[in-house]
Order: C-alpha cells, then structure tokens, then sequence
C-alpha cells in the first residue's frame, strides 16, 4: 500500500493530467492534437506506473516474517564451513533468519576467509532490515573478494537506499561492478541510476520513461 501522500499525489498528477487533456481537447479540436492524445495519456500512464513501480521497490523486506516452503535439504550433523553455510541458506529460504545468522556465522568461525558466508550473513541482515551489522560484514567480504560482485551490489544498496546513506559511496560500488562486466542478470544499472538521480525523484521518473530502467549503465 503506497503512504497517503504519495498515493494523493499520484491521484492529484494522473486525474489533474487526464482533466487538462480533455479540457484541451474540447478547446482546440483539431486533427493534430487528437492524434496526439493517446501518446500523451500513455506517458501519463507510464509516469503512474513507474511511480508505482518506485514505492514498491522501497517497502521493507518481509521475508524473514514468515516460514516459507523450500525444496532445498537441511544439512545432517554438519561439519566444515561449507556444510554450516550451506544449513545457513536452507534456513535463509525457509524463512528463519536468526538460524541461518547462527549457521553462518559458525561458518565463519570454522573458516575465517570464507567470503559467501559474510556476504550471506549480511545479505540476511539486510532482510531484517539490520544494516548497521550487514555492512562490516559486506565490508569484509569484499576485501577478502575484490570482485564479488553480490557483496558490491548489496553494499551499494545499503549506501543508496537504507543506512548511512551516501550515494556516492553507492555509485563508486555500482561502478566497481560495471567495470568488471558483470551487469547482466544483476539490477545494478536501475540501482545506480536512482542514486545519480536522488532516488525516485521525478528527473529518475523521466529518465526511465525517455531511456528505460538500464539507462544507469550508458
């Protein structure tokens, strides 16, 4: 559900823009403007829907809320790093979080380098909306990776969107992915669009309808 006053907004932009176009319409009714009339109501209906899309794309994770089904195997008397990580991402996709916490970090503490524990640990900690403990472990992840492009990205977003906010921070993450060519299958050129706009600003609004949601990445 949008907050009241974006959802007024966007009821005062999408109404106030459809009365003035039939009200131009009914002034000026020649052939040229009713031609473009359907052009103008779909950028109208675009602006709404990425506005939307916008609001939410910035709701809090609910993930860690509920158990969930899961096709994937709890891990039997687990041993080494890679079973307790493993028991960590099958309590991840089931929903309990402070398990999967628990698992990787005894994962941590069977092997200190093992990157996908700290990103996975902090990628969990983002889920319960806990930045402030998900960043030292993205922090770590990376100097043990240099390249790790999920831990990149999920710093990034934590700088863009939600703690210690400081967008410059994110673009120089998002950047360090661009430049390593790994951009498809991930969300890093929307994401770093809407930090070199401000968020969802109506510049990012227009900058999605006129280039489209990868425009981040030309």
């Amino acid at each position: 559900m949008l907050p009241a006053p974006r959802f007024l907004f966007v009821l005062i932009v999408l109404f106030g823009s459809v009365a003035a176009v039939l009200l131009l319409r009914k002034k000026f009714p020649n052939k040229r403007f009713v031609n473009w009339t359907p052009w103008i109501l779909a950028t109208i209906a675009a602006f709404f829907i990425v506005f939307l899309v916008g609001a939410f794309a910035t709701s809090k994770n609910k993930h860690c809320g509920y158990a969930h089904q899961t096709e994937s195997q709890p891990i039997q008397s687990p041993l080494t790093a890679q079973d307790y990580f493993d028991e960590g991402n099958y309590e991840y996709d089931r929903g309990n979080c402070q398990e999967a916490i628990i698992n990787y970090s005894i994962a941590i503490d069977v092997s200190p380098d093992f990157s996908p524990a700290y990103n996975n640990r902090a990628y969990t900690y983002m889920m319960m909306n806990d930045y402030k403990d998900a960043l030292p472990d993205l922090d770590k992840a990376i100097a043990l990776r240099p390249d790790y492009v999920n831990a990149l990205i999920n710093r990034g977003d934590i700088y863009n969107y939600y703690y210690n906010q400081d967008r410059s921070k994110a673009i120089a993450d998002y950047d360090r992915v661009i430049a390593l060519g790994k951009t498809e299958g991930t969300s890093v050129c929307g994401h770093r669009s809407l930090a070199m706009n401000g968020g969802w600003s109506l510049k990012q609004y227009w900058q999605i309808v006129t280039k489209g949601f990868n425009s981040g990445c030309n």
